[in-house]
């Protein structure tokens, strides 16, 4: 069992990288694949330690989405190194193929856990002391059109703050 460790939502990184990812520098505490996710589409997805990843690829091509509350290094392929919770920002890469968009937001309060479910992953953060803290990461995949939608919660408890994200990628 992981340790939990208070992280503050001002920590949060977003990396967007072309290509597959070395993992190592993280802890991977839950991952899973969604083979032929839809029309030739694999997805790999976890919760990290630090928060969450997904990869997808389509046409031989790798796009992987890094959310993290600690710095990746990452090779010559970085598309996106930002902190989307300081600097308050939407995110958009325009490639050949595909489109990414992301969004982040900010709520104050607690959230009630997510069902976890064939597409939707969930990593509950174990209470520190006895003392409950509702810390959990959530990341969930869908497909809206032509959009591969990842969407992601991330609470901070002892900030009493959890933030949402939002990404799509045009395919």
């Amino acid at each position: 069992m992981v340790k939990y460790s208070e992280q503050t939502h001002k920590d949060l990184h977003l990396y967007l990288v072309f290509g597959v990812c070395n993992l190592e520098q993280f802890t991977v505490l839950k991952s899973g694949k969604l083979p032929n996710f839809s029309n030739d589409i694999d997805i790999s997805y976890g919760i990290l330690a630090e928060s969450h990843f997904v990869s997808i690829t389509y046409n031989k091509k790798t796009l992987t989405e890094i959310c993290a509350c600690t710095q990746g290094n990452f090779d010559g392929s970085l598309l996106i190194s930002a902190r989307p919770t300081q600097e308050g920002q939407n995110f958009n890469v325009y490639l050949d193929q595909p489109l990414y968009s992301f969004k982040s937001s900010i709520h104050s309060g607690i959230i009630e856990l997510p069902d976890e479910s064939y597409n939707t992953m969930l990593y509950v953060f174990p209470d520190i002391d006895g003392v409950k803290r509702n810390a959990f990461t959530s990341v969930s995949i869908s497909q809206v059109d032509d959009k591969i939608q990842i969407d992601s919660i991330h609470t901070y408890p002892n900030e009493n703050i959890f933030v949402k994200t939002n990404s799509q990628i045009k395919l």
